[in-house]
């Protein structure tokens, strides 16, 4: 099964195809996004129970999946079902759906290393 991402314009409420991009097979259960306008991280809230990652990285330009910038795995902190991203650029914090916990991770890097520096919840 693949998902896919649509894009609307907000006023229009008119879907844009030329901006839709297919998910990784393995996000199943895509359920929280976040962009910085270059990347588009993808939560997955049921990935994490087969070992995979569950915070996946793609680029906007290519529609490609970006697996530098794929959170490692976020279970290993406790984020066993990330549900919601958010960012202000410095901080991403990713809602888990289990536990009730709002885990905040180290500032993202431009540079396709991904969120760095680990949890810090």
């Amino acid at each position: 099964m693949v998902a896919a991402l649509g894009a609307a314009d907000a006023h229009a409420q008119e879907h844009d195809a030329t901006k839709d991009f297919d998910l990784l097979a393995a996000s199943s259960s895509p359920a929280g996004i976040w962009s910085d306008g270059a990347t588009m991280w993808v939560a997955d809230s049921l990935s994490s129970s087969s070992g995979d990652d569950s915070i996946y990285a793609y680029d906007m330009a290519t529609k490609q999946r970006d697996g530098a910038k794929d959170f490692g795995t976020p279970a290993a902190a406790g984020n066993r079902a990330p549900f919601g991203l958010w960012s202000d650029g410095a901080t991403m914090w990713v809602a888990d759906n289990h536990d009730d916990k709002i885990y905040a991770y180290a500032a993202i890097s431009g540079t396709g290393s991904g969120p760095g520096g680990g949890p810090r919840c």
